[in-house]
């Protein structure tokens, strides 16, 4: 089993991203070389990193590179291939078209969402690697997002102590619910479903979750990515209001970091 590795370009740098390995690993680390079977050259600290994105900053880059990438997902000491080989190409067209892209996001972030309704918000990734839980929370636990009832102190039932990762002053469009009526045997029910837009970069997903200048929590259920020359562009995400007895409202700073 592996991930497929996602590389965007801003232009300058390659940006590699990919999912999180399942059962949690504690790092990660990323090789590049000129080709697939050898040579592979070490781009992470020797220990590896935490996150499921790694921006490669080592080299000047122009339309003559050609490089491989892959991750490794580290168990113990044993590294796990994570992310095959990936040929990467930057070629001159490439790299007009990611110039493109990235105008488009910018123009996204500060038209769309800094002038037009969009807020800073603090934003929490839910870790996908790091130190498993010391009160031996299970890989089950990590995969549901629980906004009810009981929840672990240490890792907020994600399986990691910590559970998520901050980003402060990320712009985040919030729609206004919109209320369907549904006509039922028992009567007429009223379901109100909201989303929310927010640019090509962090990647989140499903258990992340947000605080708005107001206070209100959201939590993120599902999310669509619109996509051009296979970039990312725009995250569309199906969001729910926490409601302010559950367990998200008791997490502070403090008890992630």
């Amino acid at each position: 089993m592996s991930a497929r590795l996602e590389i965007s370009y801003d232009g300058k740098t390659p940006t590699l991203s990919w999912s999180p390995y399942i059962p949690f690993p504690l790092t990660y680390k990323c090789y590049r070389a000129p080709g697939p079977d050898g040579d592979w050259e070490l781009l992470t600290p020797g220990e590896g990193i935490a996150l499921t994105q790694f921006t490669d900053n080592n080299r000047l880059w122009s339309s003559n590179n050609r490089h491989y990438y892959k991750v490794v997902a580290m168990v113990g000491a044993a590294e796990v291939e994570w992310v095959p080989p990936t040929l990467w190409v930057p070629q001159a067209r490439q790299e007009n078209v990611n110039r493109i892209l990235a105008e488009i996001n910018r123009r996204h972030e500060s038209l769309v969402l800094d002038k037009f309704a969009g807020e800073a918000c603090s934003l929490y990734l839910r870790k996908a690697a790091g130190t498993p839980c010391p009160n031996g929370c299970s890989v089950g636990d990590a995969h549901v997002m629980k906004y009810q009832g009981e929840y672990c102190p240490t890792c907020f039932n994600t399986g990691i102590e910590g559970g998520f990762v901050k980003v402060d002053d990320q712009l985040i469009r919030v729609r206004n619910a919109q209320q369907d009526v549904e006509l039922r045997q028992d009567g007429i029910a009223f379901t109100e479903g909201r989303t929310a837009w927010m640019g090509a970069a962090p990647l989140v997903g499903s258990g992340d979750w947000f605080v708005r200048g107001t206070g209100e929590r959201f939590g993120i259920t599902n999310v669509r990515r619109r996509e051009l020359q296979g970039v990312v562009t725009l995250q569309i995400m199906n969001i729910k209001e926490v409601e302010s007895q559950q367990y998200l409202y008791d997490i502070t700073d403090a008890m992630i970091n």
